[in-house]
């Protein structure tokens, strides 16, 4: 049961012996233009002491609306979500992990659209995103900032189609109500990567999603930094992903052929190998090219 009031949105953060990047993360909440929210902080196997002298330090900020929960081992990222969703009270959720941030405005502009959304059934908002290239520098606290690129702006609308290729979307950019869980289910534990894409994909499978076209969310990405604590989970796990991209894939596809329909799983495949055909006509445009400037 949750343990403590009931907030207009809940803000999940998965964090695992990452002090000073849970800071920043902590900064990028308190700082948000919109304030009726809940803040749980989900420790999956870290050491807890540095968590909890952190949120001890900003008790004042919180003002009671933040939660911490230990996990003694790592379950996993997906648990660590599902343990922050079914640990606090709200309308609306979203996943914030801790090393990523928000513009002071990103609630405030969600959960205005959210909350006036242009159908009944839409029932998650997401902004454009901009990824934050960092570089690690030994004796520095915080990472620092080498540049900022686009990552979804030619995105006008978020369709199956074009989730169906990929995750066109970050976790942290996602506002989405708790009343869809009822349908779409918890994110899945079985899955230690690319969860958020199969959320993803039932979640669009049964519902819309509105885009705000306003870069308000940044996902933070560390270069040359494929180890230890502050390493990004996806060039960590990089033969990870991989594995499970085509498990997910063919579990969709299996699900159709079983069935004798043309489904979501055909349209992921046909999506998939289509981009796979683009890549592999690019490289051999490329390749061609350089022979032909060496000869």
């Amino acid at each position: 049961m949750p343990i403590f009031k009931r907030a207009k949105i809940a803000i999940i953060t998965r964090t695992k012996n990452r002090p000073e990047l849970l800071r920043r993360c902590i900064r990028t909440v308190l700082n948000q233009n919109y304030q009726d929210w809940a803040h749980i902080i989900v420790n999956d196997g870290g050491d807890p002491k540095p968590i909890n002298e952190i949120v001890e330090a900003h008790q004042k900020e919180y003002s009671g609306r933040c939660a911490v929960f230990h996990h003694e081992r790592s379950l996993g990222m997906e648990t660590a979500s599902n343990a922050g969703i079914k640990g606090s009270d709200s309308d609306a959720i979203v996943i914030l992990d801790d090393d990523d941030t928000w513009a002071p405005s990103f609630l405030e502009t969600c959960m205005s659209r959210l909350e006036n959304k242009r159908h009944p059934s839409v029932r998650g908002v997401v902004t454009h995103a901009i990824q934050v290239l960092e570089k690690v520098i030994p004796g520095q606290d915080l990472p620092v900032e080498v540049n900022r690129r686009p990552f979804n702006q030619y995105l006008r609308s978020i369709s199956l189609s074009e989730l169906s290729g990929g995750n066109i979307i970050t976790t942290n950019a996602f506002v989405y109500e708790r009343n869809a869980l009822d349908e779409i289910g918890f994110y899945r534990e079985d899955l230690p990567v690319l969860g958020d894409w199969e959320f993803n994909l039932r979640f669009v499978f049964q519902y819309e999603i509105d885009l705000i076209c306003e870069s308000l969310s940044y996902f933070h990405h560390r270069i040359a930094l494929h180890s230890g604590a502050s390493a990004n989970s996806v060039v960590a796990a990089s033969s990870e992903h991989c594995f499970y991209a085509t498990f997910i894939l063919n579990e969709f596809l299996r699900k159709d052929l079983k069935s004798g329909k043309f489904g979501l799983g055909s349209v992921m495949n046909i999506h998939i190998q289509r981009r796979d055909i683009e890549k592999r006509f690019l490289l051999y445009r490329a390749i061609h090219w350089i022979k032909r400037k060496c000869s």
